[in-house]
């Protein structure tokens, strides 16, 4: 599964330091690769299961990562974690129940410098569609975007519409693999 990033690894090149967004991180082995692929890297885990963030924690071990228990979302609103198959990489969150809030991309702080790459991977079990739906000014700045898209998940529910919007408006350049885009 890992070889797909080794598609775009090419393209960084020297010692400009890289962060890697981690949304949807579920135990953190997308993270794990990319700090083992590439060696001024910090990465920003992000994952709504806490039991997941500490097995995220145990996969990563690195000082330059930060771990945040919580959702990205297009802006903020509560939400619940729910697991329709009890499989613990198919948690997904419920918007407008429940007491926890998501984030939302300024939430994390990121400090963009001219100098360095910016990697954004996103897992997120359909929840893309509210993502990309508004307030994405802020996901422009990341040099490349990876997205598991889950519109085979939810069929009949348009879930990557405001993804393909969002990429159609911008400068990528769109690559399939699988379920997966870059």
């Amino acid at each position: 599964k890992f070889q797909k990033y080794k598609t775009w690894g090419k393209y960084f090149t020297g010692d400009r330091p890289i962060t890697f967004v981690d949304v949807g991180a579920n135990i953190g082995i997308a993270s794990f690769y990319m700090m083992n692929e590439f060696k001024k890297i910090s990465t920003i885990l992000i994952e709504p299961d806490c039991a997941n963030i500490e097995l995220s924690k145990q996969n990563t071990r690195n000082k330059e990562t930060r771990f945040i228990n919580g959702a990205l979302s297009s802006h903020r609103q509560s939400y619940n974690i729910i697991n329709e198959t009890g499989n613990n990489n198919a948690y997904r969150i419920k918007l407008g129940e429940g007491t926890s809030s998501t984030l939302c991309i300024d939430d994390l702080e990121i400090d963009y410098e001219e100098t360095s790459y910016y990697i954004l991977k996103i897992d997120i079990e359909g929840h893309e569609r509210n993502l990309f739906s508004d307030g994405v000014r802020n996901f422009r700045k990341f040099h490349i975007i990876i997205v598991e898209h889950h519109d085979w998940l939810f069929p009949g529910k348009a879930i990557s519409k405001s993804l393909l919007k969002f990429l159609s408006e911008g400068r990528y350049d769109v690559v399939g693999n699988g379920n997966t885009m870059f």
